[in-house]
């Protein structure tokens, strides 16, 4: 998971270099960039492998539940200055 993931194109990067089927869900406000990003992914055969979620970071345990069912995940942060907590 990754917070504030913009166009994602880090964890997309990571998810090509992962020695398992590895799987990312990306989490930012702004809309346009996760669209694009859902676009690179499709384009780069990782559209089954990725979840563009556009929600608040600050909400994001709140967010994740409601939306996805998600009660437990492992979180990468780039912007920590953004999370208060992530459950």
């Amino acid at each position: 998971m990754c917070l504030a993931a913009g166009t994602g194109q880090i964890e997309m990067d990571a998810l090509r270099q992962a020695r398992r089927e590895a799987r990312a869900t990306l989490v930012d406000l702004n809309g346009d960039a996760l669209d694009y990003g859902r676009k690179l992914a499709v384009a780069n055969g990782l559209g089954e492998r990725t979840r563009f979620v556009r929600g608040d970071v600050r909400e994001v345990g709140q967010l994740l539940a409601a939306r996805l069912g998600i009660r437990s995940s492992t979180v990468v942060l780039r912007r920590p200055d953004f999370v208060r907590a992530a459950a």
